[in-house]
């Protein structure tokens, strides 16, 4: 299984707008076609010393690398792509693919 991460850096004054599309527009057309499943919202508790902004990451998980990339052209390009107005220069982002390992 892989976790595909996407932490967004949201200025100071726009978490309402950034939570507000996370669940309503970004989350919900991320797992309309099924290969996403099981999303988690989460904000960062780190920040870095004088940044006033706060970090959020939300969290898929996928079957697998393959999967993933077929979405991301398919559907994930589409879903930034067609919100870029709402991020805006209010929002940064960067994505990250875990790959999950057993414990033991």
């Amino acid at each position: 299984m892989i976790v595909y991460n996407t932490t967004f850096h949201v200025a100071k004054g726009y978490d309402a707008d950034f939570l507000r599309f996370a669940r309503t527009v970004f989350i919900p057309q991320a797992i309309a076609d099924g290969t996403l499943r099981n999303p988690r919202l989460s904000m960062v508790l780190a920040r870095a010393e004088g940044d006033d902004g706060t970090s959020y990451s939300v969290q898929f998980d996928a079957q697998d690398v393959d999967s993933l990339q077929k979405w991301y052209s398919v559907v994930g390009r589409v879903i930034f792509e067609n919100n870029s107005h709402i991020l805006g220069k209010h929002t940064t982002g960067f994505s990250t693919l875990m790959q999950v390992l057993p414990i033991e």
